[in-house]
């Protein structure tokens, strides 16, 4: 009979097998088909077989026994002089020591196979390698170089008509950008590879896609999205019979609980899933879905059952050899071991973990276990193997951002997850009594991404990439001279042992620089206070009445309280009422007036009352809360005079505080104390400072005003939502045009056609329009100031587009809604102010929550007033517009909100 024929059957059968993730049903019929070509002397037949059982064994984890097939394949190949057959098995060589970490090794066998899939002219194996090869280096960390494979394997693909390879090559493109916190990017690569895998109807492929997409929503925290996602993936996977896959989606799907911490539920799914790697015998999966396990268990609370599960997971992967799961074991068990405060064997096993990072060239994690040997060494007294274990730690970070070349938003996210080693490293100096080395590393720690992009504006050059030299308490000392100002630098730590899964704040360090370069240190213990800074931001903004969303609150009177009727305009009042009395049953309020005779009152319905007026010494409790931790410590540290300057430069939350409305015990504000700005870091400073020395001969252009352009559209929410008119922003935008000697730009006008031209000529831009925060939502809009939608553009004007102008203004003034409130990084408030600084704009005035109108109004003219009029500086000017509005509408609520970043002058 025709036997070779009977081999290619058997083959086909094992392949619907091993596609059903039915291996050892696979297995039975290769052998079969393998022994059928050796009879017949088919080499090549053999060598396909050999082949298919090599995957087979890859799927099963047994990499030793995959390796030997695929070695006989490689020298059948070899002995017959098929060329594409021998780069095939150079790929899957090259595979299984990629899938041990074994990169270095991988990378040798995948440039074999490049060089003969580009000598014989096969693009397919050419491609698919150039692949193979990016996904290595994206492992390795080294995701410039990964997107630079993954590119070229795209063009070819798209050359020769290869939609699978398309696929796959735009999907690994995403995981890159999904690594380094490009969520979007990830997204629309992934979205893109989505519509290709449905078009050509590849349903595993687009179970693979679904639980990419569900781990980008996973990332920026859309839970509910997210798990969307997988839950797709999984019906997929049950739909075509590929258990292994649905192992994958039910990982997924307990890592999404387990965010929500439902603990539980997360157990229930990451169960199930361990029961089919199990079944199918797929053990790197049942190692992976074993650690994970361990992290559930961890959180519920049940420690000794998480050890367990992370101890079952690293005789796993140390047994099938992959390098990289067992590095993670490792500093798995050892930060258990941390959390139980039992340092010496916390050491032991980073210790471990650290080896095998450094060996197989895992830069990242060999810096997070450098974090965590770092914070045991700490905890258990010894200083100087901290600091030695965190500067290192320190160095990597630094030498992956360097990798990055100039891609802002990516370098943004790694620092994000590397702060926690500065933070840890200004402990080691503090409790070894070096103030000034530790105020060298918060510096080192916050803006970097922000300070190399100035820097590298400033550069004239474009060869001449700055190197920015690390801040020293030298360089320090002189900035504060010459900005001749008291530089306030705050910074808060966290502590060490995690309470529900969470590290709670332990300390805020104060510096004080002042303009002689004296330095003082102060220490507050947040832990004896009880009092956690993240809850505090909330409660001061419900406390003054701004929610979220600015709505109204219903206003509840009590005797003693002062307020405004209706009709006071008419009838000339100037003072309010006082309340002595609330009648609920009939909703009438009994008022006093100060022009009336002692003991005459009347009664008016609670409706008639339009606002409450405080006194401007109203006591505000969480003012004087957060003035009690951040200002009391080192009151006698700041300057008497008035008008001597107060740069802040907060940390995290405290970017939110609206540092001239904090008040002391006497009821009064720091604003009527001192001039004060903000700043995201000193270095930030001089670059600013440097930059304006650079502009002073320039000509500037005139201002450019922008009041309530016709709203655009949120394009990701479902359905898309239209942002609301502010008819107060255009009354403002004509009253200071008319100061400023120009005509605004207003609804239609003001399109992003119009504007973007005129804010590089312009001298002074005042936009009264939205400003959304940072991905507002994730929505698909980074920070973004919203303009009128036309032609082909959606009307926002985004961070990123703002970064690619090239402006000269003096200064920007934001007076929208929301704007300052970026998301918050160690980056500082990312989101608009940041952008236009670097964009070359030398000072914003941003607002931290949106102001009613009237006073927003008065507040601006009466700035504007001072500071063209008057010849006051910026910081002059806002801060006594400030104090007048302050005694006109004495809630801080309507004068607070506005803040000065960058220069004074």
């Amino acid at each position: 009979g025709d036997k070779d024929g009977e081999a290619t059957r058997l083959n086909n059968i094992g392949n619907v097998y091993n596609d059903l993730s039915q291996y050892a049903k696979a297995l039975k019929f290769y052998q079969q088909a393998l022994e059928i070509s050796k009879a017949i002397g088919k080499r090549a037949g053999a060598a396909t077989t050999l082949g298919n059982i090599g995957q087979t064994y890859t799927h099963l984890s047994q990499y030793a026994k995959a390796l030997e097939f695929y070695q006989q394949g490689l020298e059948i190949k070899k002995a017959i002089g098929n060329k594409d057959g021998e780069a095939s098995s150079l790929n899957n060589i090259g595979l299984i020591h990629h899938k041990r970490a074994d990169y270095l090794k991988a990378l040798e066998f995948y440039q074999q196979a490049l060089k003969i899939a580009k000598a014989v002219g096969n693009r397919n194996l050419e491609s698919t390698t150039l692949d193979n090869i990016g996904v290595v280096y994206s492992d390795l960390g080294k995701s410039s170089q990964a997107l630079k494979f993954h590119h070229q394997a795209l063009e070819i693909r798209k050359a020769i008509g290869d939609r699978d390879g398309e696929t796959a090559s735009i999907h690994n493109m995403g995981s890159v950008y999904n690594q380094l916190g490009e969520y979007l990017r990830a997204l629309e690569s992934y979205k893109q590879a989505l519509e290709i895998a449905k078009a050509i109807g590849n349903r595993a492929g687009e179970g693979t896609i679904f639980n990419s997409i569900g781990g980008v929503y996973d990332n920026v925290g859309e839970y509910s999205q997210a798990l969307k996602f997988h839950q797709q993936a999984l019906a997929i996977y049950k739909e075509i019979g590929s258990r292994h896959g649905e192992a994958t989606s039910l990982n997924g799907i307990g890592g999404i609980y387990y965010q929500q911490k439902k603990y539980t539920e997360a157990r229930q799914s990451i169960e199930q899933a361990l029961a089919i790697v199990k079944d199918i015998g797929a053990q790197s999966d049942e190692g992976s879905t074993l650690n994970n396990l361990g992290v559930v268990y961890a959180s519920l609370g049940e420690d000794s059952r998480a050890l367990d599960f992370y101890q079952q997971a690293l005789k796993i992967h140390k047994k099938i050899g992959k390098q990289d799961s067992a590095g993670t074991a490792l500093m798995n068990i050892g930060d258990f071991y941390l959390n139980q405060q039992e340092y010496s064997q916390a050491i032991e096993f980073s210790q471990q973990a650290l080896k095998i990072f450094q060996a197989i060239g895992k830069r990242d994690s060999e810096g997070n276990t450098l974090s965590i040997l770092g914070r045991a060494f700490l905890k258990s007294g010894n200083l100087a193997e901290a600091e030695k274990n965190l500067l290192a730690a320190m160095a990597i970070r630094e030498s992956l951002r360097a990798g990055l070349q100039d891609n802002d938003a990516f370098k943004i996210s790694i620092f994000e997850s590397q702060a926690n080693t500065y933070r840890l490293l200004q402990r080691v100096y503090i409790a070894q009594n070096k103030p000034e080395a530790a105020l060298e590393i918060s510096e080192r720690g916050r803006a970097r991404a922000f300070i190399e992009l100035l820097a590298s504006q400033l550069s004239t050059d474009e060869t001449d990439q700055p190197t920015i030299a690390q801040p020293t308490i030298e360089q320090i000392k002189r900035i504060a001279k010459e900005q001749n100002a008291t530089i306030v630098e705050y910074s808060i730590t966290y502590n060490d042992v995690r309470t529900k899964g969470k590290y709670l704040e332990s300390k805020l360090f104060i510096w004080v620089i002042k303009p002689t370069g004296e330095i003082k240190f102060r220490s507050v213990d947040l832990i004896s206070q009880g009092t956690v800074l993240a809850d505090l931001v909330p409660k001061m903004r419900e406390s003054l009445g701004i929610n979220s969303r600015g709505a109204i609150q219903q206003l509840a009177y009590t005797p003693g309280d002062l307020v405004r009727l209706k009709d006071d305009e008419e009838s000339g009042l100037k003072e309010p009422w006082q309340v002595i009395g609330v009648d609920s049953e009939r909703a009438m309020l009994i008022l006093t007036h100060p022009q009336f005779d002692d003991g005459v009152q009347i009664s008016r319905p609670i409706s008639d009352a339009i606002a409450k007026v405080e006194s401007s010494r109203t006591n505000q409790q969480q003012l004087q809360n957060l003035h009690q931790l951040l200002i009391a410590p080192i009151a006698e540290l700041l300057p008497t005079n008035p008008n001597d300057r107060v740069i802040f430069i907060p940390q995290g939350e405290l970017f939110l505080i609206p540092f001239s409305a904090l008040q002391d015990s006497d009821g009064k504000y720091l604003i009527e104390k001192h001039t004060m700005l903000i700043a995201p870091s000193i270095q930030v400073l001089e670059l600013t400072h440097r930059k304006r020395n650079k502009l002073r001969g320039k000509k500037l252009g005139s201002a450019l005003v922008v009041g309530n352009p016709t709203m655009p559209t949120i394009p990701l929410t479902k359905p898309p939502q239209r942002l609301s008119s502010l008819p107060g922003a255009e009354a403002e935008a004509k009253a200071i045009a008319e100061l400023l000697n120009t005509q605004p730009f207003l609804g239609k006008q003001a399109t992003k056609v119009n504007i973007v031209p005129r804010m590089q000529q312009a001298g002074l831009i005042h936009l009264a329009t939205h400003g959304l925060l940072d991905d507002f939502k994730q929505l698909g809009v980074p920070g973004a100031i919203a303009l009128a939608p036309s032609g082909g553009d959606n009307g926002f004007l985004t961070s990123g587009d703002i970064l690619g102008l090239k402006l000269n203004a003096e200064l920007v003034v934001l007076s929208a809604c929301n704007t300052g409130q970026g998301r918050i990084t160690g980056d500082g408030v990312i989101g608009l102010s940041r952008s236009l600084m670097a964009a070359g704009v030398k000072s914003a005035i941003v607002s931290l929550w949106s102001v009613p109108d009237a006073p927003t109004a008065e507040l601006m003219k009466e700035f504007y007033q001072n500071y063209l009029q008057q010849g006051m500086n910026k910081v002059q000017a806002l801060r006594q517009a400030m104090l007048k509005a302050k005694d006109k509408h004495p809630n801080p609520k309507d004068w607070a909100a506005f803040t000065l970043i960058g220069e004074a002058e």
